[in-house]
């Protein structure tokens, strides 16, 4: 009997392991096709988002149409954010800049700040927190369901922390920069701090095979 059992578990466990060694070949064969600029940060396959039903510092809602037709950074976060929100985001009004200042980029491109902690980033200090770095960028939240569908089809996470004794708290979310393309599709994941003159050459990269594939 004990045989059996151990001959059962062995089994199992080949077949896992297995599995996973067919998905990691899959994988990095998929990933081997892609330039070796985009291979540390490209999501392959692409992942189609739902569950987008937010809302962006001016009322206004925000859901999957706004993710088409042109190219979206989004960033999840919070405005008491001592340190990786601020910084993270002035990285990207770098890269901003650096696309801006490219004549390889002709389409739209949007920066989205989402914030994972509603109770305290009302929609109008949202929009004053988005106006100190860059006017064009737009803080958007929900209530709790819908930032963790949003979070979820991106494969990020954040966790209210117990409150201090002055009824102060921080949050711990994912730091990542994601991106999102033209279909709205996850194509990328950017880790902070980020080089930004790589991150620019990046997503024009992105945008370049895009073209090609669409011209094709």
């Amino acid at each position: 009997m004990l045989s059996k059992t151990i001959n059962k578990y062995n089994l199992q466990l080949i077949i896992s392991i297995v599995i996973v060694l067919v998905a990691f070949i899959l994988l990095t064969n998929q990933k081997s096709d892609l330039p070796e600029l985009l291979r540390d940060v490209a999501v392959v396959p692409s992942i189609n988002i739902n569950g987008v039903d937010l809302i962006d510092h001016n009322n206004k809602p925000i859901n999957f149409e706004k993710f088409k037709n042109n190219w979206t950074f989004v960033f999840f976060g919070f405005t008491n954010c001592p340190d990786v929100c601020p910084a993270t985001i002035s990285q990207l009004v770098q890269v901003k800049n650096g696309i801006k200042k490219s004549d390889q980029f002709t389409d739209d491109f949007k920066i989205f700040f989402v914030s994972v902690d509603p109770k305290r980033d009302s929609l109008e200090h949202l929009k004053q927190y988005m106006t100190y770095f860059d006017s064009s960028f737009v803080g958007m939240t929900g209530n709790k369901e819908s930032i963790l569908a949003f979070e979820n089809t991106l494969g990020a996470f954040h966790k209210l922390d117990t409150p201090r004794s002055d009824g102060g708290y921080s949050v711990q979310h994912t730091a990542n920069v994601f991106l999102i393309d033209r279909e709205g599709k996850l194509v990328a994941k950017f880790q902070p701090p980020m080089d930004t003159d790589k991150v620019v050459k990046q997503f024009l990269k992105f945008v370049s095979l895009q073209n090609n594939a669409t011209s094709g």
